[in-house]
């Protein structure tokens, strides 16, 4: 929940009209002009969102979830690289073109994954205390990344998306090092193989091994 909210995809959504404005150098007047172009590509994000997340619950029974939140995270990085490098050299098409493809991979994949995971991974008995606590973890940094998100655009500027390369470059390797697959496992059989206080599982999309059974041995 702290990846998702802290991977700087909140922020597109909410200031994507006013950092557009800046970046395509809208004057007062245009900006009264309504609709203006940032408006319109505000409006063209959230269609994207909405596409994607359609396509990333098609994807992820076939490539599963750890691989699915490895590459968006991954991507999410480049992309907010990119929109540092579109706003560094003040060509305003990069950036909203990586704005429109920052918030695809997001929401095809870490977007929605944090949700689901939740009741894959925990057993029953821990379920509804745990999601409860990730929930208001969620709410509060969201209120957090909300209200701090238009201090850094006026503090750092063009270096707004900095921090979220950070971020989302911590949950790639979140993903590579730490986070189990439960695709095609029971909540007991993901318990089981990756119980312990800290877990590193094998690489970045292979399939941790099974421990043998007594049984079989």
């Amino acid at each position: 929940m702290l990846s998702q909210q802290w991977s700087g995809a909140k922020g597109v959504m909410f200031y994507s009209t006013e950092v557009l404005s800046k970046t395509f150098h809208l004057s007062d007047d245009e900006i009264k002009e309504i609709p203006t172009i940032a408006q319109l590509l505000t409006l063209g994000i959230g269609g994207v969102g909405a596409l994607a997340v359609i396509i990333g619950m098609y994807i992820l029974d076939k490539v599963g979830r750890r691989s699915v939140l490895i590459l968006s995270s991954f991507a999410t990085t480049v992309c907010a690289a990119l929109i540092v490098v579109g706003s560094k050299l003040d060509i305003g098409p990069m950036v909203a073109a990586s704005m429109y493809l920052f918030n695809f991979v997001f929401q095809a994949g870490a977007g929605f994954i944090p949700y689901l995971c939740a009741s894959e991974l925990l057993p029953y008995y821990a379920l509804g205390s745990i999601s409860g606590m990730a929930t208001s973890i969620n709410c509060l940094t969201l209120f957090v990344v909300s209200f701090i998100f238009p201090i850094l655009d006026k503090s750092i500027g063009v270096y707004l998306f900095v921090p979220f390369i950070v971020t989302n470059f911590v949950t790639f390797l979140f993903g590579v090092f730490m986070m189990p697959e439960a695709k095609g496992k029971s909540i007991a059989e993901v318990v089981d193989e990756y119980k312990g206080p800290v877990r590193f599982v094998a690489g970045p999309f292979n399939k941790h091994r099974q421990t043998e059974s007594p049984e079989a041995a």
